[in-house]
């Protein structure tokens, strides 16, 4: 290693260069220095914590249960990537770490603990009663605050919304001005490089995507992903902090989340070179990331433990990544033939590609010809169909049915700038009453949790016998990036767990050798997409994906198998070859996607489901107190009614009589308050009940009256009695 080093000692891949090296000999023992970590800063923990002492390093990493195998052999960087499998304790390293560092002066901590993220931004908070703003700090007091942790600064910026960021704007100095300008252009660099869009400062702070297209920030971030809205709260949080004085310590626990592995890598990267003087600790699950890091920087925990560095070091974290099944999935990965592999895997760190060819033969475009025969349809909604392609291939056909189609778009960012169509930039502003609406190769670009909430916006702007017509290939032939999680691609037997269908999902293909399928999915089997029915999917396309790798590899296996029986090479088609290789990348993808999208939908489904508990609450409790209140309007028209009938009964005293209305009153007033009665109260209810049954008998109007309020306020035999009475017609 420090012979290779050599060759690198002109200083431009070390952090520091190299010094004046006069003699091989000095360059020499300068870089076996590097490799041994004597200048490169790999140090045993003790050495980390100088001045925090042996016992009390210690004994902090005990009380978080975690050990260090062979202390005084195990080393760490500058920079470590910390992994291991759920449940060894990466997160309670990092906490220990953070008690650790919080004890060295002159250091300031970046702490990232990423909170979940609903799909859509909350509101910015209203006021405080008495006037003041919702938020604890201003974009300027973040600046020169020190141990940041990431969930509270997440917190205020989404109580103070696009308005933190608008801070940027004003100024009390040039001074200030040309500082806000060097973290706003910092901000826009992260942004741009984390999400592809781009942010500026005019007027207004506009969000550019690269069509071109422009958008308020106020307006951009409500569609902003979770995903992107993420990036964006990091991009300025990182920035903030780019130039802070002295030491500075970034600690992140699992930046992977809500992130895809490009967005990812892209993060990771930006950061290392931001803070190159930084001590960073990650703790991952991500796969992607692995690669990226060096040996000396990976940490790998067991059971609480961190494990010494050995060869089996990387087998151990690729285990712990991928789980428990490893063997079988490690064993996808192990032989790739074809630089068509690796090519669709790196067009999986790309945006999807928008078709826009338009042909009336195209296998897709004729499978919505034989929906159009199948059922009546005059109104179509293409819904991700920007570039209006179905729309004006369908202009080139011959087929009747389309005379009388009204054809709109619905997309974000809509590619078509023709008038021949309506386009819909949000989905609730397109009028409703589909006979069909059409998602052709779009579903795999939404993510898993955003599955519910577009069939129900669907289902409601569908007429009453309306239709989704699915379409989508069997196989994506370029990869593509579309969302946080990755493509999934689902098939018709995914499809049917996706609605619940007892039946067989009659699909439309055309041809003999289909890469395309069509499917009609009834517009009130949309609203049988559950978080049950999108988990036992996702499970589904696993098996189905898993199955189909397989099915590659056995093939592959079997022609090896026959080119060494007959000692020569078995004649292929290389183009079917070729083919294989991109399916086979295909799958793969999509299983590694499959595999991270199960954390999300599961976070997703258990927030749902929270949710959903809390309104059934909500409406139990507003159930009651509509009830409750049916319920003292009903007792106070009783009392009124038992006051003009005790007025007219001359049977019974003065006394009797106010006795009796007291006694009544004070339970309902108690009643009222408590929705009990105490003990005392009761009795001197039941006390004049008995009293009025036994004198005013034959006042059977007012007996009711008096049996109601009972029966009202809790007097379960008062309530039988009052039955009997109104089944036996004495109640007028």
């Amino acid at each position: 290693r420090a012979e290779s080093c050599m060759l690198l000692c002109n200083g431009s891949l070390h952090k520091n260069p190299v010094p004046s090296c006069k003699t091989e000999k000095n360059i020499v023992k300068y870089c076996r220095n590097i490799c041994l970590g004597r200048e490169y800063g790999v140090k045993k923990i003790t050495q980390m914590f100088p001045r925090v002492g042996t016992s009390t390093i210690m004994n902090t990493l005990d009380k978080h249960h975690i050990s260090i195998e062979e202390p005084e052999k195990t080393t760490f960087s500058d920079v470590n990537l910390v992994t291991g499998p759920n449940g060894a304790g990466k997160t309670r390293l990092l906490n220990a770490l953070l008690e650790l560092y919080q004890k060295v002066q002159d250091v300031e901590i970046l702490y990232g603990y990423f909170p979940a993220l609903s799909c859509s931004r909350p509101q910015p908070q209203a006021a405080k009663p008495d006037g003041e703003p919702p938020w604890e700090y201003t974009l300027r007091e973040y600046q020169n605050i020190s141990d940041v942790f990431f969930k509270d600064f997440f917190k205020e910026i989404e109580a103070q919304g696009e308005e933190f960021l608008s801070q940027l704007r004003t100024y009390r100095s040039q001074n200030e001005k040309g500082m806000n300008q060097r973290t706003f252009r910092q901000i826009a660099r992260f942004f741009s490089e984390f999400t592809g869009k781009e942010l500026v400062m005019g007027r207004d702070l506009i969000v550019k995507n690269s069509g071109g297209v422009q958008t308020s920030l106020a307006e951009a971030i409500e569609w902003l992903s979770p995903g992107e809205r993420m990036l964006f709260y990091m991009s300025i949080f990182f920035s903030l902090k780019r130039s802070g004085k002295g030491k500075c310590v970034i600690i992140l626990d699992e930046p992977e989340s809500h992130l895809h592995p490009k967005a990812l890598l892209c993060f990771v990267k930006a950061l290392m070179g931001t803070f190159s003087g930084a001590t960073i600790w990650i703790a991952t699950h991500s796969l992607f990331l692995l690669p990226e890091f060096q040996f000396e920087n990976i940490v790998y925990l067991e059971n609480g433990k961190v494990l010494r560095r050995r060869s089996s070091l990387y087998r151990k974290a690729l285990a712990g990544l991928l789980g428990e099944d490893s063997e079988n999935v490690s064993r996808f990965f192990a032989s790739l033939p074809h630089w068509q592999y690796y090519e669709f895997i790196a067009e999986c760190f790309t945006n999807p590609t928008v078709v826009s060819t338009v042909n009336p033969e195209d296998e897709q475009v004729r499978i919505f010809i034989e929906a159009l025969k199948k059922h009546e349809i005059t109104r179509v909604l293409d819904c991700g169909g920007g570039s209006g392609r179905l729309g004006l291939s369908m202009m080139e056909t011959t087929a009747a049915e389309w005379g009388s189609v009204t054809y709109d778009i619905y997309d974000a960012w809509p590619a078509y700038k023709g008038r021949k169509f309506k386009v819909y930039k949000k989905l609730k502003d397109a009028p409703g009453e589909y006979d069909c609406i059409v998602m052709m190769n779009f579903l795999h670009e939404v993510s898993p949790q955003e599955w519910i909430g577009w069939f129900r916006k669907l289902h409601d702007l569908m007429a009453s016998n309306g239709h989704l017509l699915f379409v989508e290939v069997e196989a994506l032939q370029i990869g593509e990036y579309p969302n946080d999680t990755g493509y999934l691609v689902l098939g018709p037997d995914e499809l049917r767990v996706l609605f619940d269908l007892k039946a067989e999902l009659p699909k439309i293909q055309i041809g003999g050798n289909p890469k395309s399928f069509g499917a009609l999915v009834a517009r009130e089997d949309l609203l049988n997409v559950s978080n049950e029915t999108v988990f036992s999917t996702i499970q589904q396309l696993e098996r189905r994906s898993y199955l189909e790798l397989d099915a590659i590899r056995a093939a592959e296996n079997k022609r090896r198998a026959e080119e060494k029986a007959q000692n020569k090479p078995v004649v292929i088609d290389e183009k079917k070859k070729a083919l294989d290789a991109r399916k086979y990348a295909f799958y793969s993808q999509q299983y590694i996607n499959i595999r991270l999208s199960y954390d999300e939908v599961q976070i997703w489904a258990k927030s749902e489901q929270q949710k959903k508990e809390a309104r059934a609450k909500e409406d139990a409790l507003r159930t009651d107190e509509e009830s409750n209140s049916r319920k003292d309007s009903k007792l106070t028209e009783l009392l009124s009614k038992m006051d003009v009938l005790l007025s007219k009964e001359h049977s019974v005293t003065p006394r009797t009589s106010n006795g009796i209305a007291v006694a009544f009153r004070n339970a309902v007033k108690e009643f009222q308050k408590d929705r009990t009665l105490s003990s005392e109260t009761y009795q001197g209810y039941q006390s004049y009940l008995r009293t009025a049954k036994l004198l005013l008998y034959n006042n059977k109007p007012l007996i009711a009256v008096l049996l109601r309020i009972g029966s009202l306020i809790g007097d379960s035999e008062a309530a039988r009695e009052f039955d009997l009475l109104k089944y036996a017609n004495y109640l007028p």
